[in-house]
């Protein structure tokens, strides 16, 4: 499938989404609720995947979740490193469970991973930053995987 359907089949959803579920934006509803409805109109646009929200899985970890490495000194410069993630002194890499907000995939088939769509609002408290360093540390997982 070719990025430009790809993109093309994601825009008809969000219209979709912007015309029949307008009232989820305007109320400044809960983003899962959110990503939910848009799930539901891929699934009708991509009806030759799985289109699934926070979905964890990953048949090429060993305990069969998706995990991102992210540098523990990006997480201290977005300031969203934990207090027990502060206390791992030695360690440079921060293992944590990722889970997306929306995957357009073939579950069970780490090649058939389409797309994976992170959901910001513009009032999150969550810097956009962080989703672009969740999102390419993803990225970099599964191109070293190909």
């Amino acid at each position: 499938m070719m990025g430009l359907d790809i993109k093309n089949r994601i825009e008809m959803a969000l219209n979709i989404v912007l015309t029949k579920d307008v009232h989820l934006l305007e109320k400044n509803i809960n983003e899962r609720t959110i990503a939910h409805k848009l799930a539901t109109y891929l699934q009708c646009v991509f009806p030759e995947y799985d289109v699934d929200c926070e979905y964890n899985g990953n048949v090429m970890e060993p305990d069969g979740k998706k995990h991102i490495r992210p540098l523990k000194d990006e997480l201290i410069n977005l300031k969203l490193l934990t207090k027990k993630e502060e206390e791992m002194i030695d360690d440079e890499i921060i293992e944590r469970l990722v889970y997306p907000d929306i995957i357009i995939h073939k579950r069970g088939i780490q090649e058939r991973n389409l797309c994976i769509i992170e959901i910001k609002k513009s009032n999150s408290t969550i810097p956009s930053s962080y989703e672009c360093n969740h999102l390419s540390v993803t990225l970099r997982m599964i191109m070293v995987i190909l």
